[in-house]
């Protein structure tokens, strides 16, 4: 790379499933955003305004995932010591370094806004993790993972600039939100995100959403056609096959009124009045029984009325 700028998803090459670097670059995408994708770690990070990593999970004998090296390392506490904005997914990056007593842990665990971690020599699925309170995960939840494999997941310890994110149940804090000494944001999770299932539906890309905000991305759709001030409409996937998301904002409780239509004008799809929260909603809606095709979905509140243009694919 000549000139690294925007954001770089990087996703490690490695056996087992429990990566989110497609996720992330498709979520991205959807949103109207570009990425630079890569399964090839950059010599350096500085420039990019976020970097999304994701190692997978390294297994009962730690032949799964993507192990570090020391030029990564050395190139994510370059990039945070600069201020960098860095979202980390890897069931034990912690829990490795400490194994095999590396010298760059030292320097990391600020850089991470952590205080310590502790790293139990065990396999564990998930058993429900709770967003907390005061986190950019409050109010969300779930209940597993589709990943495999899920071993040696760390417990993570926040330092005073660091704020735990996700709990789980009879186990401690497995992701932390932080913004560090150096101006530096991160965002670790030692589960996959793109492998969590959700408590409810839509979770997940609202979890995904918050993740980007919180590191500076802002999100606001494609293809929107506003009249009015009182909301904001996004949807993804887009295309789409089965799932579709439609996510509204609210500045207050309103009255919402959807309707999907089909180029005939038919309405295929209604959720008619129904009172939303102030806060980021998300409705999913299943078009898997619909054929391939161009629909629109209608969000009105009162006189104020949002369309958007879905392409379902077969």
């Amino acid at each position: 790379l000549v000139a690294p700028s925007g954001i770089c998803v990087y996703r490690g090459e490695g056996t087992g499933n429990a990566y989110s670097g497609e996720y992330v670059q498709n979520f991205l995408n959807n949103n109207g955003l570009e990425c630079f994708y890569t399964t090839e770690m950059p010599d350096h990070l500085l420039g990019f305004d976020v970097v999304f990593m994701s190692l997978g999970n390294y297994g009962a004998t730690v032949n799964d995932g993507t192990l570090y090296t020391v030029p990564m390392l050395e190139a994510i506490i370059e990039y945070l010591g600069q201020g960098g904005n860095l979202y980390l997914d890897c069931g034990s990056f912690f829990g490795i370094l400490n194994y095999v007593e590396s010298a760059y842990t030292a320097g990391l665990l600020p850089l991470f806004c952590l205080d310590s971690v502790q790293t139990p020599m065990l396999a564990n699925p998930i058993d429900t993790l709770t967003g907390l309170s005061g986190s950019i995960a409050e109010g969300l939840y779930f209940t597993g993972t589709s990943q495999n494999p899920y071993y040696y997941i760390d417990i993570l310890y926040p330092n005073a600039y660091g704020t735990a994110m996700l709990e789980e149940n009879d186990y401690g804090v497995v992701a932390i939100q932080g913004e560090g000494e150096f101006g530096q944001k991160v965002v670790m999770m030692n589960y996959a995100i793109s492998k969590l299932q959700a408590g409810q539906p839509g979770m997940t890309p609202e979890l995904m959403e918050r993740v980007c905000e919180f590191l500076g991305i802002e999100i606001v759709g494609i293809e929107d056609v506003v009249r009015g001030s009182r909301f904001k409409v996004q949807g993804y996937p887009n295309p789409t096959s089965s799932i579709y998301n439609l996510g509204i904002r609210l500045d207050q409780p309103e009255c919402v009124s959807i309707r999907v239509y089909d180029l005939m004008g038919k309405v295929v799809f209604e959720n008619l009045n129904r009172t939303l929260a102030a806060e980021n909603n998300v409705i999913e809606m299943d078009m898997e029984g619909l054929g391939a095709g161009i629909f629109f979905c209608s969000v009105q509140i009162g006189d104020d009325l949002v369309t958007k243009k879905i392409v379902k694919v077969d």
